[in-house]
């Protein structure tokens, strides 16, 4: 704890005064923070959730066929 303290303490002692109660001092920490957050949301979104939803799709219909093959050949359950 007492690491922990001294560690943190400094940066808190050198920072500025708040912009409110949830505000850093600085803005534009800020502001460059949800402009960063919006670019890596927005590529993830428009490049790699089309690939997990393909992805997630093609395991449920392998899952579905398995499971109709299985009742159709005759079996009862999936654990005998």
């Amino acid at each position: 704890m007492n690491l922990l303290h001294s560690i943190v303490s400094p940066a808190l002692l050198a920072a500025e005064g708040s912009n409110g109660k949830w505000l850093p001092a600085d803005i534009n920490e800020v502001i460059w923070g949800f402009v960063g957050f919006a670019l890596v949301f927005g590529f993830l979104s428009w490049k790699a959730y089309p690939a997990m939803k393909k992805g997630m799709n093609a395991r449920t219909e392998r899952i579905q066929g398995d499971l109709d093959h299985h009742f159709l050949e005759g079996g009862q359950g999936l654990h005998q």
